[in-house]
C-alpha cells in the first residue's frame, strides 16, 4: 500500500542495454489496469521517453496476460471518474513518445489494453495470444481510442464488426491484418521484442526518433506537405553526430565486399 492508503502500482521495471522493460504484475487479475497502474506506466513512459540513456522500451504483461484492459470491478466500486482520464492520458503518452516502443504481447489483449498495445509502434504477440475488443456487450462505449486506431489500420466497416459484436482475433489473423508485426511461439513475445528493441536501440538515436516521426505522420497529411516535411527532418537528421559517425562508417565501406 502507498502511504496515502490508496493501492500501490502493479508495475515492474527494468533497464538495461539502453532497452527499459515495464511490465504489469497483477496476473490474478488478468493484468486489468487500475487508474494507479494507467498512471504508474504514464509516468514511466515519460520518464523513458526523456532519459538519453534508453532508447527502446517494452511494454508487456506477467504471468502469462498482457491485459485484461480496464479493471471494470474497481470502476464499479469507484465514483471518483479517474479511471479513463488516466488511461486516455496513457495511451496518448505511449503514441507520442519519442522513442520506439514494443509491446509483448502474451495471453489476453483485451478493450483497452488492446489499445495500450496499438499504441506501440512494434507489436510482438505469442501464437496462442488473442485480441479482442469486448465494450457494446458489456454496455460500455469503445475508449482509449481504440475505435480510432483500428479504423485506421482496418476501415470502418471491419472495425464496426469488431466493436458491436464482440469480435476477437487470434495472433495469426491480427498479424495477417496488419496488427500485429511477429508471431512468436509461446513463451517468446518478450524474448523477441528484446531483441528487435536491442537492434534499435544500437541504431543513431536521432535517426530512429526522427524515422518514427516520419512514420506517425504520414498518413495525416497530404504527399505534397510530406514531402516537404522530409526536407526538415533530413536537414534535423545530418545535424547529430552519431549520425554523421554512422553514415561516414558506411560510405567508407561502399565497393567492399
Amino acid at each position: 500500500m502507498t502511504t496515502n492508503g490508496e493501492a500501490a502500482p502493479a508495475v515492474s521495471c527494468e533497464s538495461g542495454a539502453g532497452v527499459a522493460v515495464i511490465g504489469l504484475t497483477r496476473p490474478e487479475k488478468r493484468n486489468a489496469m487500475r487508474p494507479v497502474d494507467c498512471q504508474r506506466i504514464g509516468d514511466l513512459i515519460r520518464q523513458f521517453g526523456q532519459d538519453p540513456g534508453i532508447r527502446a522500451i517494452i511494454l508487456t504483461g506477467h504471468g502469462g496476460y498482457f491485459s485484461a484492459g480496464a479493471d471494470l470491478r474497481w470502476n464499479a466500486g469507484n465514483t471518483s471518474g479517474t479511471l479513463l482520464p488516466v488511461m486516455h492520458r496513457t495511451v496518448l503518452d505511449t503514441y507520442r513518445c519519442p522513442k520506439p516502443v514494443f509491446a509483448a504481447v502474451a495471453g489476453c489483449c483485451v478493450g483497452a489494453g488492446w489499445a495500450l498495445a496499438l499504441a506501440c509502434d512494434v507489436v510482438v504477440a505469442e501464437a496462442d495470444a488473442y485480441f479482442e475488443p469486448p465494450f457494446t456487450s458489456r454496455g460500455l462505449i469503445p475508449d482509449a481510442g481504440i475505435a480510432w486506431f483500428l479504423q485506421q489500420r482496418l476501415g470502418r466497416y471491419e472495425t464496426a464488426r469488431l466493436l458491436w459484436f464482440d469480435g476477437r482475433m487470434d495472433a495469426d489473423q491480427a498479424a495477417a491484418r496488419g496488427l500485429v508485426t511477429e508471431v512468436t511461439e509461446s513463451g517468446g513475445a518478450l524474448t523477441r521484442a528484446r531483441e528487435l528493441a536491442a537492434r534499435l536501440a544500437a541504431e543513431p538515436a536521432r535517426t530512429v526518433a526522427v524515422a518514427k516521426t516520419v512514420l506517425r505522420n504520414s498518413l495525416s497529411v497530404p504527399l505534397e506537405a510530406a514531402l516537404d516535411a522530409e526536407n526538415g527532418h533530413v536537414a534535423y537528421n545530418q545535424a547529430d553526430d552519431e549520425v554523421r559517425g554512422r553514415r561516414s562508417s558506411f560510405v567508407a565501406g561502399l565497393g567492399r565486399k
